[in-house]
């Protein structure tokens, strides 16, 4: 199971950039196993994760449908 980083460690990402920037962050969070911080005004507003990260640490909360080979632990 991926221990979950604390919010002061994750990159931040300003709400008004990420519409131009979305790709990049999407395939960042992707390649680099990452998460943002998306922030409105220079304070947390939402964070960005994989889905993965969910599922390894909420595998009760994730229907049977959404899982695949690649969320599933173990």
């Amino acid at each position: 199971m991926k221990r979950l980083p604390p919010l002061s460690e994750m990159e931040r990402i300003e709400q008004t950039l990420l519409v131009e920037k979305l790709d990049e962050i999407l395939e960042r969070i992707d390649n680099e196993d990452i998460g943002f911080v998306i922030t409105e005004n220079g304070l947390p507003d939402m964070v960005l994760i994989p889905f993965r990260w969910f599922a390894e640490n909420f595998p009760d909360e994730v229907p049977d449908d959404l899982r695949s080979a690649d969320y599933k632990s173990g």
